[in-house]
């Protein structure tokens, strides 16, 4: 397998130096097991960071797997596998450092992740010495470290899973390693390609070798070769106009070779469509409901004249209708192009859903000569729904619907469509007998795509009505262009709810600074007094995870010895509970009565509870509920951290 010797660089004898002069001399793999931080290793070759940005192993780059705690820690830092794929020799530019390097985000166990490194050992040279059976080799990165981790979770199981989540690698995955000195690949083929062509054969001196043709970037097709070298290369799509390919033959040990292949017109015209564009009645998007005009261009790449050239076309869209379906573009030499700025025109259905992909296949036909060409366009609508509510001039303004009161119902409409909602008419509605709705239709001239806009009405709660009961509301919104959609909401009467679906923390009164927590430490006898102060720490709105709804509030990003508050102040006006979703990523702390990083959740400046993962890593949506006492209360949600590395 191309090694024959290793260096044993390990405690107690092991010093820096010999793992700089091993790394500088070319070394290819490193297996590190040890402690291990953001920025270090902890023993044999203890390297830290500023070690790594000083090596010389110009182009010489190993691929490394680390079992040591947090080296790949890279939230709020450049952590220690991040600066071995930077490392570059300041003296001449060159790459140093490591092609990958395979880091924990957490604190490691010790068996767990040992096994994967023995086993991505094993899979590198076809063998497994735990059981003494062959096993299939793995050539490249992904192959070796996610194979190696998946030994490490079949024999540890939940334990080896936790280590494989939290392992991460940095680098690319796809990439062959090399075990010796690469060798040329030879390849033979045409260099050349008719338009239309399906497969393109490339015959090699290498068995399983990857051969890839690619346009500007775009895979069109690849395959391996067989026993003889040889394979043919399915094109999908096959090209459609002059142009360059590139071909790429990699191979396990063998360099690179890439080439161009050239994409020809076979003999006679040859028309495609080279451009084209849509106007509307008011601009370029093509909205429900709209009559559209598409301008089209035809180039002849052919080497003939294309006389009395015409364009048909249709489409089996449901949501397009073609009024005018032909053009003639006269005589078009070649290499040259002729343009009908009406080609064709169009009607789009006002029920056409919103950024809705169609097509239009144009049939151009030239002295019984005719080829088919694709069209491709987007309609847009608007999605007009509740976004949000308030409630304003309530009876005692504490901003909720309660029993026996009159209020106005502020309901946000929000356009999530990629077109404009125009002459808006809301019509709001309920069943429940104990509302009355005294005011029930409001108007909007207009909401842009993306954006939101409010509808009020006058409300009123029977005093029969039970505390807490969430009433259903509906309201239908018309626009122009024959625009139709129904949404529902819920009140809940007597309630505070907060679920920050009006896309801010506008609902009610939020603070963000200025208020203190005592926040018990990991020694019992200390209390850490954390004020938030930071410009930087205000909490956010964040619509990628959420319990319900669309947002959820978040905590800001922040680092050690620091605090994230928020804080409400409320007259609750019966005694009752307080209740809410929360989910915490967070260094995990073994002590069950303190812990490291985590969520502090205080009323009036009282610590109720705490809250962490159950390891580390992010905990699953969680309710939680807290008795409250009637009167003027302050809650606050605290995300702190303490001052030690770990926290995730």
């Amino acid at each position: 397998y191309n090694y024959t010797e290793i260096d044993q660089i390990y405690d107690p004898s092991g010093t820096d130096q010999q793992g700089i002069d091993a790394i500088n001399d070319g070394r290819g793999i490193i297996n590190y097991t040890g402690h291990g931080s953001v920025t270090s290793w902890g023993n044999g070759a203890s390297l830290n960071i500023n070690q790594v940005n000083n090596l010389e192993n110009d182009w010489e780059l190993p691929h490394v797997i680390s079992v040591g705690c947090v080296n790949g820690s890279f939230e709020n830092n450049t952590c220690f596998a991040e600066a071995w794929l930077r490392a570059t020799n300041n003296s001449n530019g060159a790459p140093t450092g490591a092609v990958a390097f395979y880091a924990s985000t957490v604190n490691q166990y010790w068996n767990e992740p040992m096994r994967a490194q023995d086993h991505t050992v094993d899979l590198l040279v076809g063998y497994n010495y735990s059981n003494n059976q062959p096993v299939d080799k793995k050539y490249t990165i992904g192959g070796l470290w996610y194979n190696g981790s998946c030994n490490m979770m079949d024999v540890y199981g939940s334990s080896g899973i936790d280590m494989f989540l939290t392992w991460i690698i940095f680098g690319d995955a796809s990439l062959d390693i090399r075990s010796d000195i690469p060798m040329q690949i030879s390849a033979s083929h045409t260099g050349t390609l008719f338009i239309g062509d399906e497969g393109y054969e490339v015959i090699t001196n290498v068995p399983d070798a990857l051969v890839a043709i690619s346009d500007n970037g775009t895979l069109l097709g690849s395959g391996y070769t067989d026993e003889s070298g040889d394979v043919v290369v399915v094109l999908s799509p096959p090209p459609d106009s002059p142009t360059e390919l590139t071909l790429t033959v990699t191979g396990y040990n063998r360099v690179t070779k890439i080439e161009p292949v050239s994409v020809i017109a076979p003999s006679g015209p040859f028309l495609v469509v080279l451009e084209y564009s849509a106007t509307t009645s008011d601009d370029d998007v093509i909205e429900y409901g709209e009559d559209v005009t598409l301008s089209v261009t035809l180039e002849n790449i052919g080497i003939e004249t294309a006389a009395n050239v015409m364009a048909y076309f249709t489409s089996d869209d449901t949501f397009i209708e073609i009024d005018n379906g032909s053009a003639s573009f006269g005589n078009v030499a070649p290499n040259s192009t002729s343009t009908v700025s009406s080609a064709c025109t169009f009607l789009v259905s006002t029920d056409v859903p919103d950024e809705h992909h169609f097509q239009l296949l144009a049939n151009i036909q030239s002295s019984g000569e005719t080829w088919e060409e694709t069209i491709s366009l987007t309609a847009y609508a608007p999605i007009i729904s509740v976004g949000g509510f308030s409630v304003t001039n309530d009876e005692n303004g504490n901003g909720n619907l309660d029993p026996g009161e009159t209020a106005d119902l502020n309901v946000i409409l929000s356009n999530s469509g990629g077109a404009d909602g125009e002459n808006i008419n809301a019509l709001l509605s309920c069943d429940n007998p104990n509302i009355t709705i005294t005011e029930n239709q409001d108007q909007l001239g207009e909401i842009e795509d993306s954006s939101t806009g409010v509808v009020s009405y006058a409300v009123s709660a029977s005093s029969n009505i039970p505390l807490g009961e969430g009433v259903i509301f509906d309201i239908a919104v018309t626009a122009d262009n024959y625009y139709t959609n129904t949404s529902s909401f819920i009140v809940t009467v007597g309630l505070a709810l907060e679920d920050f679906e009006s896309g801010g923390f506008t609902s009610y009164p939020w603070e963000f600074s200025g208020y203190n927590i005592q926040w018990p430490g990991v020694n019992p006898i200390e209390d850490y007094n954390i004020v938030d102060t930071l410009a930087n720490a205000e909490w956010g709105l964040d619509s990628d995870e959420y319990y319900s709804g669309s947002f959820s509030s978040r905590s800001a990003e922040i680092t050690h010895n620091q605090a994230s508050i928020m804080h409400i102040t409320m007259d609750v006006i019966e005694d009752n509970e307080i209740s809410f979703y929360y989910r915490v990523a967070c260094e995990y702390s073994p002590s069950g009565d303190f812990f490291y990083d985590g969520l502090i959740f205080s009323i009036d400046g009282n610590i109720v509870e705490h809250y962490q993962p159950t390891g580390n890593g992010q905990s699953p949506w969680t309710h939680a509920s807290h008795p409250v006492t009637s009167g003027l209360h302050t809650f606050s949600w605290a995300y702190v951290k303490d001052g030690s590395d770990g926290g995730t």
